[in-house]
């Protein structure tokens, strides 16, 4: 890959994180009785991401394309916590969201159809459940991890809901180049 690709990706995957941070930061729910949590859709977009990354398949590889899901969940998703005024929440979002966007890139990779997306969904929203539920116990206690399972788990319902939707949309998109 030419350092023009390279630019153009590196491009591309700031501007999708760009897009996680704003649905993430702008479409928000605020929760009660949390240290700054809200509900977002940003789990949607950090799906919808990797779709339009893996369209593009045959022209890089499969690392590098991993690498730039990482990028988009985890910058985008860590960005808004912190505009936000969840600080608390930046250290374990930025790796929960970025492992979130390299798993979506991995289950997305072979083939892009609509049931694979909706469990690529289910997968990665699973993901962030689990990991919300250790950084919460790690960082406040285990009740209250216990209780933010609630509201992760209406997170991921959500997630699950509007990435069919997403992957219409995106499905549509052909990216030649980036």
């Amino acid at each position: 890959m030419n350092m023009n690709n390279r630019l153009l990706n590196l491009c591309a995957a700031s501007v999708l994180a760009a897009l996680v941070f704003a649905v993430t930061f702008l479409v928000r729910v605020p929760l009660p009785f949390t240290q700054g949590g809200y509900l977002n859709l940003g789990d949607a977009v950090i799906l919808a991401g990797a779709c339009v990354l893996v369209s593009r398949r045959r022209e890089q590889n499969l690392l590098s394309l991993v690498l730039y899901g990482a990028f988009i969940g985890g910058f985008g998703s860590a960005l808004a916590d912190l505009i936000a005024g969840a600080a608390i929440y930046v250290p374990g979002t930025l790796i929960i969201k970025a492992v979130m966007g390299a798993a979506a890139v991995l289950l997305l990779n072979r083939r892009r159809s609509l049931p694979r997306y909706a469990g690529a969904s289910a997968i990665v929203g699973t993901v962030m459940l689990t990991g919300y539920f250790l950084y919460e116990w790690l960082v406040f206690d285990i009740y209250y991890a216990l209780a933010g399972l609630s509201f992760n788990s209406l997170q991921l319902v959500g997630c699950v809901m509007v990435s069919p939707v997403l992957y219409a949309v995106v499905r549509r998109v052909k990216v030649r180049s980036f």
